[in-house]
C-alpha cells in the first residue's frame, strides 16, 4: 500500500514538473526580449515583455535617469548581448530566468523574475527610484565649479 502511494505521488510530481517546464520557452522569450532591450538602453522596446508594475515603475525610472546618463558611456557599453542560460518555472505563475550579459565593458551573470500576468509571461523587475533623481530633475541647469566661485 505504501509503495503504491509513493509511486502515485512520484508520478504526480513528474506530471506537474513536466507541465510547468512546457512554459519554459515562453518564459525565456519574455526574459530575453526584456533584457536585450534594457541592456541596450531601448526601454520602450522592453514594454511588451514587462509586467504592469515594471512599466509603471522601472521603465519610468530608467527613462528619467537617461536624461542624466553620459551618452559616451552608453555608446561604449553597447551593443549588449543577452544569453538565457536557464529557466526555472517555480509555479503556474512564477519563474526565474538565468542570464549572461556581455557588452563591450560588462560581463554579468544574474537572474530576473518572470510572472504570468493576464495569461502571458512578463518580466517583473522592480527598480526603486533613486532619491537624488527628483533633486536632479528640479535642477536641470547644473552649476559648474567656476560658476560657484562667482
Amino acid at each position: 500500500m505504501k509503495r503504491n502511494l509513493i509511486v502515485c505521488l512520484a508520478a504526480l510530481a513528474c506530471f506537474a514538473c513536466n507541465s510547468l517546464q512546457k512554459e519554459s520557452p515562453l518564459v525565456e522569450e519574455a526574459a530575453h526580449g526584456y533584457l536585450v532591450a534594457i541592456a541596450n538602453y531601448r526601454f520602450d522596446e522592453a514594454e511588451p515583455y514587462s509586467s504592469k508594475q515594471t512599466v509603471e515603475n522601472t521603465l519610468v525610472v530608467f527613462n528619467r535617469m537617461m536624461k542624466f546618463t553620459d551618452t559616451a558611456y552608453v555608446a561604449k557599453n553597447t551593443p549588449a548581448e543577452i544569453t538565457i542560460t536557464g529557466v526555472k518555472v517555480l509555479t503556474k505563475k512564477t519563474a526565474l530566468a538565468y542570464y549572461h550579459k556581455h557588452s563591450p565593458i560588462t560581463e554579468l551573470d544574474d537572474t530576473v523574475s518572470v510572472i504570468k500576468e493576464k495569461g502571458r509571461w512578463v518580466v517583473d523587475d522592480y527598480v526603486q527610484e533613486p532619491p537624488l533623481l527628483n533633486f536632479l530633475e528640479g535642477h536641470q541647469t547644473l552649476t559648474t565649479p567656476d560658476e560657484l566661485k562667482q
